[in-house]
């Protein structure tokens, strides 16, 4: 199938706030070293690796495909905080700079798609941050999808610098004890802090919409 026939998830970013926010130099270089990070971990997820667009406002990367879309979004929101990023997800087709490997320099439905996904986004009175545009015949999943994302993001609100940085080092080596030794902290601090932010049940649900989205993973 040509490249520009198949299908690819488009990951647009929006930073919350971000005329309001001073030192924004510094957190330009937090942002950048963010992306470069999550480029490498999830290397063979990424067409093009996500970049910013403008300034350290917005963002974008292209998936070959849509599983790890969502994961990809929760730690990139744990890399920054306390900053945060609305996403915007969507499938489609790309037919402007698929050569490139640059995200900057692609155009196509599955951008345009996302744009119009953003402006959704924004206009919602809530404090959902993820939105997914699926291809047919999946579109309802769209709405699960969304509904299930607003949970992270008010319970995720909820958390504090020290809580995000045991979970980002949790996510990573999976063991209470060298979590702990790392960051000079008792393991039962460790598990008192992975309890208080529902980490085992909201890892569940993160793990079930990679599972709904797999299923958009199909090669075409």
């Amino acid at each position: 199938m040509k490249d520009e026939q198949r299908l690819y998830t488009v990951l647009v970013g929006d930073l919350v706030g971000s005329s309001r926010l001073a030192h924004r130099q510094n957190l330009a270089e937090k942002i950048d070293s963010a992306l470069k990070h999550i480029s490498v971990v999830y290397l063979k997820d990424f067409r093009a690796p996500p970049v910013l667009t403008r300034g350290m406002d917005e963002l974008s990367g292209v998936l070959h495909h849509p599983k790890h879309s969502f994961e990809i979004c929760l730690r990139l929101n744990e890399e920054v905080f306390p900053l945060k990023f609305r996403f915007a997800v969507a499938e489609g087709s790309l037919d402007v700079g698929l050569k490139s490997g640059d995200a900057r320099r692609m155009d196509g439905e599955a951008f345009h798609r996302a744009a119009v996904l953003m402006e959704m986004l924004k206009k919602k009175d809530t404090k959902s941050r993820y939105g997914f545009h699926l291809a047919p015949p999946h579109e309802e999943f769209g709405a699960l999808l969304y509904d299930l994302t607003s949970l992270f993001s008010v319970i995720t609100d909820r958390r504090t610098q020290k809580q995000v940085d045991t979970i980002r080092l949790y996510r990573r080596l999976r063991n209470q004890n060298r979590v702990a030794a790392e960051l000079g902290i008792t393991q039962q601090a460790v598990s008192d802090a992975l309890r208080a932010t529902h980490w085992k049940e909201l890892h569940r649900v993160e793990k079930a919409i990679a599972d709904v989205l797999d299923r958009r993973g199909v090669e075409r």
